[in-house]
């Protein structure tokens, strides 16, 4: 039935200090004493016990660190949750890399985990800066794209057109296994293989989008253009985008009969019209894509959908003895 006073001396570190052992019996009461060394509580280690959810990043991101659990060991066999601790992550997001080491540090004491850093999408036109470098359009290594926007897949799913705020491009799988969807943005797509077509193309042969993130869009981009953009500079930027050209006026008629009436040079520019009918005199608005044929820049409207008569023309036939007379 003895007592100590152990409580108050273990409660501060030191050396050689006495512990008072005290027993009472009757009302004789009698002491006795030993000495112990009192070490410090000091932390021995931290470790992350539970990683964060997020461990894959883009270059220049911020480090998410949530559900990441750090415990401080001490030596007195106990342990305990912190939160008041520091990490390098800002330095180690700077740089693309895989199993790049995050370290977490606490009152001098350090723990890691790993991260895998990806480099940050480019542009269309950072894409066609680096095919400029390559022969004939070949980029040197992997990239990826996002977002981009991907307007139109043909029905052979060889054609994919794509598009951002740099420019357009195409993807072209001689196979038709295209995979993606139009009137979808996509982050992420992996670009391993470029080449020129026709010395002046831009187009991608081997893709992957297995990786990319993507979502459904509002509507699909459209750029209006004047004729003055259906250059060779401009082509770079503007080929295979989503293009309209607005107030063209019609010299003749388009007819679904003749398929060369579907040709038209109109302000300079060479427009393509679908199998459709327009009267002579029509003013039109377009929507197409930039393209070169016989060395022609031209806008090519795929769909009767994609032509706005915004005022209707005069119809022409041809009267026995009369030559080109207009009938109202």
């Amino acid at each position: 039935d003895y007592t100590t006073d152990a409580a108050e001396v273990l409660a501060a570190a030191g050396e050689d200090k006495d512990v008072t052992v005290t027993y009472t019996e009757g009302e004789v009461t009698k002491t006795a004493t030993f000495k112990v060394n009192v070490t410090a509580v000091a932390l021995e280690s931290i470790a992350v016990t539970t990683l964060p959810t997020k461990t894959t990043y883009t270059v220049g991101e911020t480090i998410d660190l949530t559900d990441m659990v750090v415990t401080a060991y001490y030596n007195n066999n106990t342990s305990e949750v912190v939160a008041d601790y520091t990490t390098n992550a800002a330095d180690v997001l700077a740089t693309a890399g895989t199993d790049k080491t995050v370290t977490v540090t606490y009152q001098e004491k350090t723990a890691t985990f790993t991260v895998t850093v990806n480099e940050a999408p480019k542009t269309i036109a950072e894409l066609k800066a680096l095919m400029d470098e390559g022969d004939n359009g070949a980029i040197s290594a992997s990239v990826t794209l996002g977002p981009v926007k991907v307007t139109n897949v043909t029905s052979t799913k060889k054609n994919a057109y794509i598009e951002d705020n740099t420019g357009g491009m195409v993807i072209y799988d001689k196979n038709g296994g295209i995979a993606l969807s139009a009137g979808n943005a996509y982050t992420g797509l992996a670009v391993s293989s470029t080449t020129m077509y026709n010395t002046y193309d831009y187009e991608i042969t081997a893709y992957s989008a297995d990786n990319a993130t993507s979502e459904a869009l509002s509507e699909l981009p459209l750029t209006i253009l004047d004729a003055s953009k259906f250059n060779a500079a401009d082509y770079k930027v503007y080929q295979y985008m989503r293009v309209g050209l607005n107030g063209l006026t019609l010299d003749s008629a388009v007819s679904s009969t003749n398929s060369a009436s579907r040709t038209h040079t109109i302000g300079g520019v060479q427009v393509y019209f679908p199998n459709m009918n327009i009267k002579t005199e029509s003013v039109v608005n377009v929507v197409g894509r930039m393209s070169i044929y016989n060395d022609v820049y031209q806008i090519s409207v795929s769909s009767a959908e994609d032509v706005t008569i915004v005022t209707e023309g005069i119809e022409t036939t041809t009267i026995t003895g009369l030559v080109n007379k207009s009938i109202k």
